[in-house]
C-alpha cells in the first residue's frame, strides 16, 4: 500500500525533476540561439563590409590600370621623343661630316674618317644602321653635354660660305682676273658609335633615358638662347632681336608678325627649360642645326673681310674707270681739235676723218662697257649683303625654335619621372589591396561555416520545440502587450553596449521574455528597446 502511494509521488519527483532538466536544456539552447543570432547580424554586418570592400578593391583596381594606361601613354610618347632628338643629333653629325671645315673643326683624324667610311667595326652587324636603330641607341647625357652648341642650319653655313665665295670670286676677277682656287677636300663619314646594350630593367633604362632626354632639352635651349642673343638669328626666327633674359622675361615683346611664344600648348612663360615636354613631331618639323654659332661668326668675319675687300677693289676699279674715261675724253678733245683744223684739207684728209670717227666709236663703246661692269659689280655687291642679312634672319628665327622645343622636353621629362612614381605607388597599393582582399576572403569563408551551424542549432532548436510541452502552438497575442524591466547586476560599460550592440542585447532581452511568458520568440513582435540612462 505504501509503495501504490509512493507512486504517484515519484511520478511527480520524476516529472518535476524531467521539467527542470528540460527547462535547463531549453535555456541552454535558447542562449545558442541567442548567440546565432548574434552570430548571423554580425555575418550579416561583415557581408555588408565584405561587399563594400570588394566594390572599393574594384574600383580601385580599375583606377589604377586607367592610371597605368595614361603612364604608359605618356612614356610612349616621351620616348618618342626622345627617338626624335636621337635621330635630330644623328642628321647633324652626318651632315658636319660633308663640310670639310665642319670636319676639321671636330679634330676628326683623316685616316680614322677614311677607315669608318670604308668598313663598319667589328661586331656590328652593317656599315651604316637604320633609322630606327640610330633612334634607339643610348648616349652619355655627358657626351652631349660636352659636344659643341649646333644652332646653324647646313643651309645657312652653306649659303654664308657661298656669299663669301661668290664675294671672292668678284674680288679676284675685278683684280686682274686671277683665278680662285679651290682645295677639294674628300667627304668623310664619322665612324659611327657602338650600340649600347639596354639596361635590363626598366626603371634602369627609363633613368638613362631621362638623363639623356635632360641633356637634349638643355642642349637646345642653349641653342635658343644663343640664337635669341644674336639679332640676325633672332630676326630669322621671327623673334624682336633682345637680351636672352628679356626674351623669356616678357615673351610679349616680339616683333609684329612673330610667332607667339607657344609650343603645342604650353605658353611662353618663366619655367625650368628641361622640365617642358616637347612633341616629336616639332622636334622633327624643326630645321637641323649642325653647327656652332661661333663657326657661324667666323663664316660672317670672312664674308665681311671678302665683302670690304670687293667694295675697296670695286672703288679701285671705279677710280681706274674713271680715269681711263678721262684720258679718253682728253684724246676726244684732241682729235675733235685736229679734226676742227683740217676742215680746209677735208677732202685730202677724208680717209683719215673716217678712222679717227671710227676711233671714237670705240672708245665710246669701251666707255659704255665700262659702266655696265662696275653697275654689275655694285648690284652683285648688294645682292650679296641682302642675301646674307636674310639668311641670318633665318638662323635667329631656328634658334627661337630650337630654345621652345629644349622647354618642352624638359617639361615632358617631369611628367615622365612623375609617371613612374605614381606607377610604383599604384603598384604598392596593389599589393596591399591584394592582401585585404585575401584577408576578406578567409573572413567570407568563416562566416559561411558559422552560417552552416547557425542552421544546425536552428534545426535542433527546431526539434527540440516539437518535444517540449512549453511551446505551445501559436495563439492571436497581436493584442496582448508585455512589458519587461531588467536590472543591471553585473558591473561593466552598458552604455557602450547600448550604443555599439543594440541589436545584440535585444535579441537576449528578448529570449528572456520568451521564456519568462512561455512564448516563441517568433511571435513576439513589434519590440521598444528603451534605457533609463
Amino acid at each position: 500500500k505504501d509503495v501504490v502511494k509512493r507512486i504517484p509521488v515519484d511520478a511527480k519527483i520524476t516529472r518535476y525533476e524531467q521539467k527542470q532538466k528540460l527547462a535547463i536544456t531549453v535555456s541552454h539552447f535558447l542562449d545558442q540561439y541567442a548567440a546565432a543570432i548574434s552570430t548571423r547580424i554580425y555575418a550579416t554586418e561583415l557581408e555588408e563590409r565584405l561587399f563594400l570592400i570588394q566594390h572599393y578593391l574594384v574600383s580601385a583596381l580599375r583606377d589604377a590600370q586607367a592610371d597605368a594606361v595614361e603612364q604608359n601613354q605618356r612614356l610612349a610618347a616621351s620616348l618618342q621623343e626622345l627617338e626624335a632628338f636621337r635621330q635630330k643629333r644623328h642628321d647633324a653629325k652626318k651632315a658636319r661630316i660633308t663640310e670639310p671645315e665642319l670636319v676639321d673643326a671636330d679634330s676628326i683624324e683623316p685616316n680614322r674618317r677614311r677607315t669608318s667610311s670604308c668598313a663598319a667595326p667589328r661586331g656590328t652587324p652593317s656599315q651604316h644602321p637604320s633609322r630606327s636603330e640610330v633612334a634607339h641607341q643610348s648616349i652619355d647625357p655627358a657626351t652631349i653635354a660636352k659636344e659643341p652648341l649646333y644652332a646653324v642650319t647646313i643651309d645657312e653655313y652653306k649659303a654664308k660660305d657661298t656669299a663669301g665665295q661668290r664675294a671672292a670670286a668678284e674680288v679676284d676677277r675685278m683684280v686682274d682676273e686671277v683665278e680662285y682656287m679651290t682645295d677639294e677636300v674628300q667627304r668623310l663619314t664619322a665612324e659611327l658609335e657602338d650600340a649600347k646594350v639596354e639596361a635590363g630593367r626598366l626603371a634602369e633604362e627609363l633613368v638613362a633615358k631621362d638623363e639623356e632626354l635632360k641633356a637634349f632639352r638643355q642642349k637646345r635651349h642653349d641653342a635658343k638662347k644663343a640664337r635669341a642673343s644674336d639679332p640676325v638669328l633672332a630676326a630669322a626666327d621671327a623673334v624682336a632681336p633682345c637680351s636672352v633674359h628679356a626674351a623669356y622675361a616678357t615673351p610679349n615683346s616680339s616683333r609684329k608678325g612673330a610667332a607667339p611664344p607657344f609650343v603645342g600648348a604650353v605658353p611662353h612663360q618663366a619655367f625650368d627649360p628641361i622640365t617642358m615636354p616637347v612633341s616629336p613631331a616639332v622636334v622633327a618639323a624643326e630645321p637641323l642645326y649642325m653647327a656652332t654659332a661661333e663657326e657661324l661668326q667666323h663664316v660672317r668675319d670672312v664674308a665681311d673681310q671678302l665683302a670690304e675687300q670687293a667694295v675697296q677693289g670695286a672703288a679701285a676699279r671705279e677710280a681706274e674707270v674713271y680715269d681711263a674715261m678721262s684720258n679718253l675724253e682728253g684724246e676726244l678733245d684732241v682729235a675733235r681739235a685736229r679734226i676742227a683744223q683740217l676742215e680746209d684739207v677735208a677732202v685730202a684728209l677724208k680717209m683719215q676723218l673716217s678712222g679717227a670717227e671710227e676711233a671714237g666709236k670705240k672708245v665710246t663703246d669701251a666707255l659704255e662697257v665700262a659702266e655696265k661692269e662696275r653697275q654689275q659689280l655694285c648690284d652683285d655687291l648688294e645682292a650679296a649683303l641682302d642675301e646674307l642679312e636674310l639668311k641670318k634672319e633665318e638662323y635667329d628665327q631656328l634658334l627661337g625654335n630650337l630654345e621652345e622645343v629644349q622647354v618642352l622636353l624638359e617639361a615632358s621629362n617631369v611628367a615622365e619621372r612623375n609617371a613612374l612614381e605614381a606607377l610604383e605607388q599604384r603598384n604598392r597599393n596593389m599589393v596591399d589591396l591584394q592582401g585585404d582582399l585575401a584577408h576578406a576572403l578567409v573572413v567570407s569563408k568563416e562566416n559561411e561555416n558559422l552560417r552552416a551551424q547557425l542552421e544546425a542549432k536552428e534545426r535542433e532548436i527546431n526539434k527540440l520545440k516539437e518535444h517540449n510541452e512549453l511551446w505551445t502552438d501559436p495563439v492571436d497575442t497581436r493584442t496582448q502587450k508585455v512589458t519587461h524591466r531588467f536590472t543591471k547586476i553585473f558591473e561593466g560599460d552598458w552604455c557602450r553596449l547600448v550604443r555599439k550592440r543594440p541589436e545584440a542585447l535585444k535579441a537576449a532581452f528578448l529570449i528572456d521574455s520568451s521564456n519568462a511568458c512561455h512564448v516563441p520568440g517568433d511571435q513576439i513582435g513589434f519590440v521598444d528597446f528603451v534605457h533609463d540612462w
